[in-house]
This record gives C-alpha cells, sequence and structure tokens, in this order.
C-alpha cells in the first residue's frame, strides 16, 4: 500500500514533472481514504475536523491541478496554492 517516493531536489521546482506525478498522488489519496476512518489516541472531534480540512484540501489540489494543466491561469493557479497552505496551517495550530 502506498506510493514510493524516490527523493530528487532536482525536480522540486519541475512543473512538468509536477502535472505528470498529479494524478497518482491523487489516486493514493482516493483509494487510500475509503470509508471510516479510524483515530487511535485522538479525540473524535479534532478527528472529523482533520478530516474536513484534509477533504478540502484535496478538493484545492485538484483545482489547482486543472488550472496548471490549462497554462493560461498561472496566477488563478498561485492563490490557490496559499488556500492550500491555510488548512495546514490551521491543523497544526495548538488549540
Amino acid at each position: 500500500m502506498g506510493i514510493k517516493i524516490e527523493p530528487n531536489d532536482a525536480l522540486r521546482d519541475d512543473l512538468r514533472h509536477q502535472l505528470q506525478i498529479a494524478p497518482q498522488l491523487e489516486n493514493f489519496v482516493v483509494t487510500t481514504m475509503v470509508g471510516a476512518q479510524e483515530f487511535k489516541g485522538m479525540d473524535n472531534r479534532k478527528a472529523c475536523i482533520f478530516m474536513a480540512l484534509a477533504n478540502k484540501s484535496f478538493h484545492t489540489f485538484r483545482a489547482i491541478f486543472i488550472l496548471l494543466k490549462d497554462g493560461s491561469l498561472l496566477e488563478d493557479s498561485a492563490v490557490l496554492v496559499r488556500v492550500l497552505y491555510e488548512p495546514a496551517l490551521t491543523a497544526t495550530h495548538p488549540n
């Protein structure tokens, strides 16, 4: 289960490569997050908030991917990158 990742810093800023691997990442998420999720040792309320933030992030990821594939909407996709970052910041907030 999972995706095999070979870290390569040279590909970090390669948009063509990122667009090529994006469907693999999306498929991994779709096939992993199916059905009820069990979070051992975590408050159910926090787990629900986490899953809601993750769901929002996956939808934003798909939107960014679509805009980047178009090629003419780079500024719009850059704005959505910030939207993608905000749930991660919220999820890591200690309160």
